[in-house]
């Protein structure tokens, strides 16, 4: 299970939600302190699916809207695609 792996400058406390191609981790910045969410993409074969490429390329155009949650970063590891979100939530 992919669950074991989590980026570098981040601790997963716990999982936020979970999607048919992604898990949803509420997660603590090392750095900063702050609260965010690590949305977890795993690869397949070591390539990012179709579906999850079409999702990080949305979420990159809607990342100014006020209304969406704001996505802070992406980072690309060799087993998955981080999407780090400011987290809003208990």
């Amino acid at each position: 299970m992919y669950g074991d792996r989590c980026p570098l400058g981040y601790n997963k406390l716990n999982i936020a939600g979970m999607g048919l191609n992604a898990i949803v981790w509420k997660a603590r910045s090392l750095h900063s302190g702050k609260m965010i969410a690590l949305k977890q993409i795993p690869k397949i074969n070591g390539q990012i699916t179709k579906q999850a490429q079409t999702e990080v390329n949305v979420q990159n155009k809607l990342s100014d809207n006020e209304n969406i949650c704001q996505l802070l970063d992406i980072l690309d590891t060799k087993e998955d695609v981080w999407l780090i979100y400011n987290f809003e939530g208990p």
